[in-house]
């Protein structure tokens, strides 16, 4: 079992800081600097595509995986 954290800001200005100090403790982090319209981040890809079962993946907020619930549900399910 391995902890995995998952932080998204919305714009290249915004900063990750609060959302990584949240999630201290987890083995991997992924991070996209993008809008949280679109579920093709390249790093969420990259974390669905990396988690196994038994892992924890940690968000500091739900819509840091997705801005809608449609979307929100489809990901949780590939978790």
């Amino acid at each position: 079992m391995t902890k995995i954290g998952y932080v998204r800001v919305s714009s290249k200005e915004q900063n990750l800081d609060r959302q990584l100090q949240a999630l201290q403790g987890v083995s991997k982090v992924f991070s996209d600097k993008l809008s949280g319209q679109s579920v093709e981040g390249p790093q969420l890809q990259a974390m669905l595509n990396y988690i196994r079962e038994g892992d924890i993946v940690m968000v500091t907020e739900l819509d840091r995986l997705s801005r809608n619930n449609h979307d929100l549900t489809k990901i949780m399910n590939s978790i």
